[in-house]
């Protein structure tokens, strides 16, 4: 049985046909959702802006998302390191303990 399967998503009024598989459905249409309140977030805060373009609205809503990738990819480098510091205090405890 195939699991993957053809959604329509839309991004600032354009449909695009995607094959994914069925079980990540649902982050697809989350993320479809995400990006289109940003873009009509942008797009009313700089209304009358006739220089500004959709795709001007679309390259701010990629940086924030940039922004926000590096951001967490930043603090799970920071989470993962402090994982680490523990388990090396806690052999070094062990390791003093048996001495």
């Amino acid at each position: 049985m195939d699991d993957k399967f053809e959604i329509t998503i839309t991004i600032a009024n354009v449909s695009h046909k995607i094959r994914i598989n069925r079980s990540d459905e649902e982050i697809y249409r989350r993320a479809a959702k995400e990006v289109n309140l940003i873009f009509a977030q942008y797009k009313d805060r700089y209304a009358g802006n006739e220089k500004l373009s959709d795709a001007h609205f679309l390259s701010f809503v990629a940086f924030q998302f940039a922004v926000k990738f590096h951001t967490l990819s930043d603090s799970k480098d920071v989470d993962i390191l402090n994982g680490k510091i523990e388990d090396l205090t806690r052999e070094v405890e062990e390791y003093l303990r048996n001495k």
